[in-house]
């Protein structure tokens, strides 16, 4: 897994700029994992099971972008040294060779694979995960648990926090202050 994550850190990837990551790892799925089934959107993708084995099914979910400036990998001592190495390319790692690894006949569970671009600072409408979603909704509602690799420091956070992005509309109708029972208030609605 080394020379992959050595790679994948060889790779720069700044946001708006995976295509050559996103190659590299579609690349390495449909070399390593070829019972796989790939969907794409732009530069992000799913990959998974061809067909529902009936087990229960997670998801392993990671981004391809980075942040920080491009420079070429470098190891001292026992760590490895890279543009996004913790944000989010070894975890990006971790999750794929998992993934190309397992005997899903052995396994309790099946598993995909969701690796999008376009996560870092974007509005939702610009975010992979957000297209993925909107292009696959049949795939997204199969997933029963979802393990979203966001590995920085090497630390494990359960229920860290997310954020939820939602468009809601309450109707009222329009009146005169000194007669607010002839309308109806749409904060009050929302409440």
């Amino acid at each position: 897994m080394s020379d992959f994550l050595n790679t994948l850190l060889s790779t720069p990837s700044p946001t708006f700029k995976e295509g050559p990551i996103s190659t590299l790892i579609e690349t390495r799925l449909r070399e390593q994992c070829p019972g796989s089934q790939i969907q794409k959107s732009g530069h992000s993708l799913i990959a998974g099971p061809k067909q529902s084995n009936h087990k229960p099914h997670v998801v392993l979910v990671g981004h391809s972008d980075v942040v920080p400036e491009f420079f070429s990998p470098y190891q001292k001592g026992d760590q490895l040294h890279g543009a996004g190495a913790s944000d989010m390319k070894a975890g990006l790692a971790c999750l794929i060779d998992f993934f190309c690894t397992h005997e899903p006949n052995q396994s309790p569970y099946q598993f995909s694979l969701i690796v999008y671009a376009q996560e870092e600072g974007t509005p939702l409408n610009d975010n992979g995960l957000y297209h993925l979603i909107r292009d696959y909704p049949d795939v997204f509602s199969q997933y029963e648990l979802a393990i979203v690799a966001e590995p920085t420091d090497n630390e494990i956070q359960i229920g860290a926090v997310g954020s939820l992005h939602a468009q809601i509309s309450v109707l009222g109708q329009t009146c005169h202050s000194a007669r607010p029972w002839q309308g109806e208030n749409a904060l009050y609605k929302a409440i």
